[in-house]
């Protein structure tokens, strides 16, 4: 049974924040399946990490006024643009979606209402991997995400995709840090 979320789609901003270094290639699809979100109440928080492609030009043809668009003179590490990124942020609920990956159109719907209980700090949902080959892996084929006090869990059995994971705002400005920014990969 769904959820009724007309009050929450008023009342929660979802900040998607999206880095880009010369992602070009599969912009316009991964923006386009934001844009064919059932949820309507985000902001797409654009940072351009210095790109020399033509990633700025396939953002700006975008008119959306939900789009906001930031750009880095210079490279920073994937960490460092994520962290600048972040900052840059409105909502309540951040969600992360690279450049590279798409959502299936209800999956900020079928996240938020997880919020309700002021308890949950992060919502994951499932994933597929796919590849230019055609190969794909689903990431919890055989097993569901679990549920609860996980994080001991999640930390320890690293088994989470960040285009999956929204976060409560709050609970990430009580951090000490958020994104390492001494690495390019592996800095969640």
């Amino acid at each position: 049974m769904k959820k009724n979320y007309k009050s929450i789609q008023k009342s929660t901003l979802v900040s998607i924040i999206m880095n880009c270094h010369n992602g070009e290639k599969y912009l316009n699809k991964s923006i386009g399946s934001i844009l064919k979100q059932s949820y309507q109440n985000w902001e797409l928080i654009f940072y351009n990490n210095n790109s020399s492609d033509e990633s700025e030009r396939i953002v700006k043809k975008f008119k959306d006024h939900r789009i906001k668009y930031f750009y880095s003179k210079k490279l920073l590490s994937l960490g460092k643009a994520r962290n600048e990124a972040l900052k840059n942020s409105k909502g309540n609920l951040i969600a992360f979606l690279d450049c590279d990956d798409i959502w299936c159109s209800e999956k900020l719907e079928l996240q938020v209402p997880e919020f309700d209980d002021d308890k949950v700090g992060v919502v994951t949902c499932n994933t597929i991997f796919f590849n230019q080959k055609g190969k794909e892996k689903i990431l919890y084929k055989n097993d569901k995400p679990k549920i609860g006090l996980v994080a001991r869990d999640l930390l320890r059995n690293y088994h989470l995709s960040l285009e999956t994971i929204m976060i409560r705002k709050k609970a990430l400005f009580q951090l000490d840090y958020w994104f390492d920014e001494d690495f390019n990969v592996i800095e969640e």
